[in-house]
């Protein structure tokens, strides 16, 4: 009987692993449930759907890349529930090892609920905020959950943003180069890349409306003001910094003022990046995509999801 518990035994490692990734499919599963409970509540539309669909591929695809790589069938282990969900959602499962998500899953799951409650920002902080509930932690943090939302505010809008809920710096770095290629602003995606991803340039700063405010909260403590970091105020000119300098573009802030300038019209969005000398950081976003993704993985920086 010794010698078969020995056997069985798991090192430190594989126990740290397994935690881990049970943290991320359970997150994974309820994130996703919730959205689809919010969005039956609400009444879907096209627009939500489409949500719900790039939503599941972003959670199929970064589990797909995670550490311990596990299949759809691990998140959805109700086999009634995987083939329902597969027959709703076709297209994620058929593109989630082949084409790059666009954004993380609480980044899709944010927009949802901003569309739904989006004039009432209490109770968007709270819904965020509540999930935590039901999540489970990897360590200190819950996997695909972003541990700060940013408000950027003009006027009497409100434009929302999650920090990037990447447990990995290697996910992160990927997210972030996918994110100035394709996502985010031209401004926002500029001043990201003028220090990503390796920090030895001289910072390409924004200088936003003296009429817009940025606030951010974290998600575990969501009614104190977080003040923003070093980088924020390099990168952003956002007043009150603390010391702490996040990696560039990780932060809250960054989705929230890329929302506003799309919204507002300040400027081209994506299809003056590659028409203003960008090719050499194009360049360098593509070789940071290509140093962290997994050897053997079918992904391409401009093979994005959903399909074109």
């Amino acid at each position: 009987m010794a010698e078969s518990d020995k056997k069985t035994k798991k090192s430190k490692e594989e126990r740290a692993k397994a935690f881990c990734s049970n943290a991320f499919a359970h997150n994974a599963f309820f994130l996703f449930d919730k959205a689809t409970e919010i969005v039956k509540d609400y009444g879907s539309s096209t627009q939500m759907k489409q949500i719900l669909d790039q939503m599941l591929h972003s959670i199929l695809f970064l589990g797909n890349i995670h550490f311990s790589r596990y299949l759809p069938e691990y998140i959805f282990a109700d086999v009634e529930m995987f083939h329902q969900t597969s027959e709703d959602f076709p297209g994620p499962f058929s593109h989630y090892q082949t084409h790059m998500a666009l954004r993380t899953p609480f980044s899709y799951f944010l927009e949802l609920v901003t569309i739904c409650y989006g004039n009432d920002e209490n109770i968007v902080k709270n819904t965020l905020s509540e999930i935590l509930h039901d999540c489970r932690k990897s360590g200190d943090q819950y996997p695909l959950i972003s541990t700060v939302i940013c408000i950027c505010e003009s006027g009497a809008s409100r434009y929302y943003g999650a920090s990037l809920s990447c447990l990995s710096d290697q996910e992160r770095e990927i997210m972030t180069a996918v994110s100035c290629v394709h996502v985010w602003h031209l401004n926002v995606s500029s001043a990201v890349m003028s220090v990503f991803p390796d920090d030895t340039g001289e910072p390409r700063s924004i200088k936003l409306p003296d009429t817009v405010k940025c606030r951010a909260y974290a998600v575990a403590d969501i009614g104190q003001l977080k003040p923003p970091c070093k980088r924020c105020n390099q990168l952003y000119s956002l007043p009150g910094h603390t010391d702490h300098e996040n990696p560039p573009g990780n932060c809250a802030e960054t989705e929230a003022i890329s929302n506003f300038f799309k919204a507002e019209k300040h400027g081209n969005s994506r299809q003056t990046l590659f028409r203003h000398n960008h090719q050499e950081e194009m360049q360098r976003m593509s070789n940071c995509f290509d140093k962290n993704m997994k050897k053997g993985m079918n992904y391409n920086i401009n093979r994005v999801y959903p399909t074109q």
